[in-house]
């Protein structure tokens, strides 16, 4: 979290990392004045006339923070307060709380810290709607649409899973309070994002202090404490030596687990240069608060080698360096130490028991505006299964803030426990409105290769407006440029706010070219369909919806080749019904979890339809892994209950995984079956970038053209194996199919397949 280095959060990160360079430069130049506290003591006296224990920034190289409080608290050396920066802050402050160095350790490499620092959600707690964004293949970056103009998010995360996580840690002192009056005084570092200043964080909201002081800057939205917009402490103090003598500390234990700049610079692109930059200047205020140490402090720099900042899976590691440097300087430590009886007594001060979670007197959800301002929000409690009168439970009470965030536009969402009579609490969510809204765009792009030629190459748009009515009207646009095309709006209104019952009208264009066999050979048809309707249905909040609803429309087929096809016009109106459940981790690469569709049309004279038929399918997948393959299994079928499909609506089967050893939509007809094995077994880690996939799918299937017809001794097969890579923009798919007539298919696909 502090000192960046070459690694892959670094890449990621690097860019915005720029702005900083300014500030760790004064702040280098500052470094060995005397240090000015944002915010004094509260009294004449110093508040920690003895040892300070100074802990820097490091990130997961902050493990090495633990290892050597254990080896202190064997040697009986007490502290007379804490000071931390970044990691050391979250140490720190867990420490000065009154957690064990145990306790720091478990907690510590049972974090899920790659998930922690991100926004995003696990799918399958998602909002159902946000969900469907997959299936159109957008890109994860959202970019607000207001009347400033263009904006985006002060982060690449809110933080709000990090702060979940410390205020959950820290709940036993989750009201405001004076950091003098923890367990052991103590003291986060941050720096003003608006002067570069240090900022001494001594009282307040604890958890929000330690997140403040370890906001790295782009990579996580700053936090406003006291009207002052804060960042990493590493951009003005990663090493807070100053910040103890000022205190009043008559010796110091200071800790240093920063990560040096790189000695060899060969051959460093553009993120390496910025990272050796940024690393460079720090160190400069590193080297100058290691001159203010005294005779009679202490100085441990642990051995951590390569692991770097990024690196939390090696956060045990850093831990043992961490423990075998504070017994290399036992003797060192020893000038500390304490009687066996006085050491005890400081110890039973110091550690807290955690009590039972306490029960809630009531429970309030209010929306912060852009403003500040905080308006209640009863519509949002109605989402939440955490109820008054119930002890509180962490777990419920993350889930339920995930429905909350899925459920409005909100930059993150927090909760704090107000006193309330006779021990209970007051519990108190707070979603924060997004600060670059109110519309929002994204966008996307679908790319289809037989690697023969023929490439189809689309650009996505979509367009969000939510919010527009009280009970959370949202306008939807959606936008495809290439082949195939579209054009799509949705005006999508819950009927009541607990946001299950809802009416969605809807219209939209799609332009399509199909390839077609025929006795006088391969033939290129044009279909142009724009349609228009209203549905009613229900969400089922993160699992799924139902609606159904009567639609009109138009198709028109121009043969853009001259043969067997003739064009033909039909106007089209009729019902249908559509039940969607997503469980799936991940629409591209799952490893858990099923996904299901049934739709029925029935296309009706009633409503203007010239071609009377009825069409159902259902699609269905299934995925579940061992170790390092996953396999998901595939069924769909779909018939002809009355008339026959016109060639506008017929059933197809072809292309990548839909019998991917035939090209796209080769079988065509009114009764479908197909049936599919794919295993894929996870490759390459690229750690928070993504990860790569070799894999191989069986599939069995077939299209007849009559209804009725389906025979299992028809099926014809299919094989490929792929290269997947799911880097977390958008997914690529490399894969040679082959079919039981030996005919190959090559395939090249970035994005969704379409």
């Amino acid at each position: 979290m502090s000192r960046p280095a070459p690694s892959h959060l670094v890449v990621t990160l690097c860019a915005s990392l720029i702005a900083p360079l300014a500030f760790a430069a004064e702040s280098a130049a500052m470094a060995s004045a005397p240090a000015v506290l944002d915010a004094p003591a509260p009294s004449s006296e110093k508040p920690c006339r003895g040892t300070a224990l100074v802990l820097s920034g490091g990130g997961s190289r902050g493990g090495a923070h633990v290892g050597v409080i254990k080896v202190m608290e064997e040697l009986r050396v007490p502290v007379d307060c804490v000071i931390g920066t970044s990691m050391g802050a979250i140490v720190g402050g867990l420490y000065a709380s009154g957690m064990s160095p145990a306790g720091l350790e478990e907690q510590l490499t049972t974090i899920d810290w790659d998930a922690s620092f991100s926004d995003k959600t696990d799918r399958t707690k998602q909002r159902f709607r946000t969900k469907q964004d997959d299936v159109f293949g957008l890109f994860p970056l959202e970019v607000g649409v207001g009347a400033d103009g263009i904006n985006t998010s002060p982060g690449l995360a809110a933080g709000f899973k990090v702060e979940f996580i410390l205020r959950s840690l820290l709940m036993h002192v989750a009201t405001p309070t004076d950091f003098d009056d923890l367990r052991v005084p103590f003291r986060a570092v941050a720096s003003d994002l608006a002067t570069g200043e240090m900022v001494v964080m001594d009282h307040g909201d604890l958890a929000r202090s330690v997140r403040a002081s370890m906001s790295i800057p782009g990579a996580f939205a700053p936090v406003v404490i006291d009207g002052r917009t804060l960042v990493d402490g590493l951009v003005a103090r990663n090493f807070p030596i100053d910040v103890a003598q000022a205190l009043g500390a008559t010796r110091v234990i200071a800790i240093d687990v920063g990560t040096p700049a790189a000695k060899d610079v060969k051959g460093l692109g553009t993120a390496g240069v910025i990272a050796q930059m940024v690393a460079l200047l720090t160190d400069q205020n590193v080297i100058a608060q290691r001159a203010r140490l005294r005779e009679q402090d202490l100085l441990i720099t642990p051995e951590l080698g390569d692991i770097s900042s990024a690196d939390f899976s090696r956060i045990g590691e850093a831990r043992v360096a961490g423990e075998k440097a504070a017994r290399a300087a036992s003797e060192q430590l020893k000038r500390f130490a304490i009687g066996k009886q006085e050491y005890g007594a400081w110890l039973a001060q110091q550690r807290f028991s955690r009590k039972d979670l306490p029960t809630l007197a009531s429970v309030k959800v209010l929306i912060v505006g852009a403003d500040g301002t905080e308006t209640e929000a009863p519509h949002l409690i109605d989402r939440m299964e955490t109820k008054s009168g119930a002890q509180l439970d962490l777990a419920v009470l993350e889930d339920d803030m995930t429905r909350v965030m899925q459920a409005g536009e909100f930059e993150s969402v927090n909760y704090d426990l107000a006193p309330a009579p006779a021990g209970q609490r007051v519990l108190e969510v707070r979603a924060r409105e997004k600060s670059w809204g109110p519309g929002y765009l994204r966008f996307g792009i679908g790319m289809e290769s037989n690697l023969e030629g023929s490439t189809d190459f689309r650009l996505l748009f979509s367009y969000r407006r939510p919010k527009l009515t009280e009970y959370g009207g949202e306008l939807k646009i959606n936008a495809a440029v290439g082949s195939p095309s579209l054009f799509e709006i949705e005006w999508f209104q819950p009927l009541e706010r607990a946001d299950y019952w809802f009416f969605a009208p809807y219209a939209g264009v799609e332009r399509r070219v199909e390839q077609h066999a025929t006795p006088l050979g391969e033939e290129v048809l044009r279909i142009d369909t724009s349609r228009a309707g209203l549905d009613f249905g229900v969400q089922f909040r993160n699992i799924g919806e139902v609606r159904v609803g009567a639609f009109s429309g138009r198709s028109e087929m121009s043969p853009e080749t001259t043969g067997a096809i003739v064009p033909n016009d039909a106007d089209l109106g009729g019902w249908r019904l559509r039940a969607t459940r997503d469980q799936l981790d991940s629409l591209y690469f799952p490893t858990h979890g099923d996904y299901t569709v049934l739709s029925f049309v029935d296309s009706t004279a009633d409503l203007g339809a010239d071609d009377l038929y009825q069409k159902l399918e259902f699609k269905s997948a299934w995925a579940f892994s061992r170790g390092r393959n996953t396999f998901v299994t595939g069924l769909q079928y779909g018939t002809t209950p009355q008339g026959t499909l016109p060639l506008y609506d017929e059933l197809q089967l072809g292309g990548f995984m839909k019998m991917s050893g035939y090209s796209r939509d080769q079988l065509r007809g009114d009764e479908l079956l197909l049936m599919s094995l794919t295993d894929y077994w996870r490759f390459v880690e690229f750690g928070t970038l993504g990860r790569s996939y070799v894999g191989a799918a069986l599939e069995l299937g077939n299209v007849w053209r009559q209804k009725d017809m389906l025979n299992l001794g028809d099926l014809k097969g299919s094989f490929m194996v792929f290269l997947g890579v799911d880097n977390k923009i958008t997914p690529i798919y490399l894969g040679l199919a082959v079919n039981d007539q030996g005919e190959t298919q090559g395939y090249l696909y970035i994005g969704h397949p379409f």
